[in-house]
């Protein structure tokens, strides 16, 4: 074994390689000096390839780069070694780095062909162009499209921000995700106090299960809906008008809420005064020693409608009728109702009430005399009394 290295490191059983250039000065350094630069050029491509892999993480076929820096790397020292062995004849070294730079090289050969077809496949810098130049049209086409966007949205915020009613938005927990600045001006906070918190604290706790008896019945089918309520403002109760709307997605999954409101406490108020009002009237009406009614006039046919309790009680103990039962109020005065129409007609036209006096005989054929003043009202209000 040791006499086989010392064989493979002997150089002097060989002649040198310049010995076949006779030594001639001007030959020698013509093959030193290209081997030389060949070597150079050989190690710079090599390492200028190692550096571009490490650079270019999504590079494909890495491997195959590596091989070609491997090999040629290897033919840079052969032409190393071809300078060493002009004057040191160490051929079996250079030998075993030529053998060394084949089996690279074969390596080389045998893993490119394979990728061949896929290298042709790689889009040309002609068609790449047309890609990047597809490319920056569609993205000046998105950036136009969001500058559109955004100027929608712009608009459609403006609009919303001048809304005297509030506008609001939730997420599908209820939480607040946007509101304009009349909901925030209403409730006297900065719309980043309100965002992100929940609406239902704000409802008056009377009213909270009403809202959600409506939230919870909004689906893809019928997605609308309106509710009253009482909500809660600096210790204040204030009444309000919210017309509520689900958005769902293709799949109809709730995406958010979206919601409409006013305040509508003038409403409400006018509404409890005219029930006040009513009722007083209504206790009047009820009450008073006259006898009143209201009828309608139907093909010059008066039909009774309603009465308070004194002309109810006439009906009931003096024409043993059942005063509910207009049709045998008509009937019974039918003649009389049709001589009221001509007094009707003059109250119409003269746009003044109408006052009058009539007869009429009841059940036990005994004469009743009454006194009529007809009123000129949306509807026909009679005030009678009875003359004794």
């Amino acid at each position: 074994m040791l006499s086989r290295s010392i064989d493979i490191l002997a150089i002097s059983r060989f002649i040198p390689h310049g010995h076949c250039y006779l030594w001639q000065t001007n030959l020698v350094w013509l093959h030193v000096t290209s081997d030389l630069l060949i070597a150079i050029a050989y190690y710079s491509i090599s390492v200028t390839l190692l550096y571009f892999v490490s650079q270019r993480v999504d590079l494909p076929y890495p491997r195959v780069f590596f091989l070609f820096a491997a090999f040629i790397f290897c033919c840079g020292t052969t032409h190393l070694m071809e300078i060493w062995t002009l004057r040191y004849p160490n051929y079996w070294i250079s030998g075993t780095i030529k053998a060394i730079a084949a089996l690279i090289s074969l390596d080389t050969a045998i893993e490119i062909v394979p990728f061949i077809p896929k290298m042709i496949a790689l889009p040309s810098p002609t068609q790449l162009k047309q890609v990047n130049q597809q490319l920056e049209r569609e993205i000046t086409k998105h950036k136009q499209t969001e500058i559109e966007l955004k100027q929608s949205e712009k608009r459609y915020r403006a609009i919303v921000e001048d809304q005297t009613e509030f506008v609001v938005r939730f997420d599908c927990n209820g939480t607040l995700i946007f509101v304009n600045d009349a909901y925030c001006r209403y409730f006297n906070q900065k719309e980043a106090e309100i965002v992100g918190k929940s609406y239902q604290s704000l409802v008056h706790p009377e009213d909270r299960n009403k809202r959600s008896e409506l939230l919870n019945s909004l689906n893809p089918k019928n997605p609308v809906g309106y509710v009253e309520y009482r909500v809660v403002v600096d210790e204040e109760i204030r009444w309000m008008g919210w017309s509520y709307r689900k958005i769902f997605d293709e799949q109809k999954n709730l995406v958010d809420l979206q919601s409409v409101g006013r305040d509508i406490g003038d409403r409400v108020g006018m509404e409890r005064a005219l029930q006040k009002r009513e009722s007083i009237l209504r206790g009047f009406y009820e009450s008073a020693p006259m006898m009143m009614g209201i009828v309608k006039i139907v093909d010059d046919k008066i039909i009774p409608i309603s009465c308070n309790k004194t002309a109810t009680e006439f009906f009931a103990s003096v024409l043993n009728t059942a005063p509910k039962k207009s049709e045998k109020i008509t009937n019974t005065f039918a003649e009389t109702f049709a001589n009221w129409n001509k007094y009707f007609y003059d109250s119409q036209f003269k746009q003044e009430p109408v006052y009058f006096e009539y007869c009429v005989r009841d059940s036990q054929e005994e004469d009743i005399f009454f006194s009529v003043t007809k009123y000129l009202c949306k509807i026909n209000c009679i005030f009678c009394s009875k003359i004794n």
